[in-house]
């Protein structure tokens, strides 16, 4: 499983927040939202930090999805 941050990318753009601005009120390196562009791992911290920025919850900007293999074809 990873998480998906699909949700994040609606929230700043309905909200009109730059991933610029988040990174600057949420003090959050660019390489970070690059590697959550790519649903790649990060900081549970930098999680919270979002969503206190933002005033929401974690389901709010991210969600679980099952990554597909071999096995889940049988």
């Amino acid at each position: 499983m990873y998480l998906s941050y699909n949700r994040l990318w609606k929230k700043l753009n309905e909200e009109g927040i730059t991933r610029k601005r988040l990174a600057e009120e949420a003090a959050i390196h660019p390489d970070t939202l690059t590697r959550m562009g790519k649903n790649e791992s990060i900081s549970s911290s930098v999680i919270i930090r979002i969503c206190k920025t933002l005033g929401c919850d974690v389901g709010d900007i991210a969600h679980a999805v099952r990554k597909k293999n071999k096995q889940d074809h049988n």
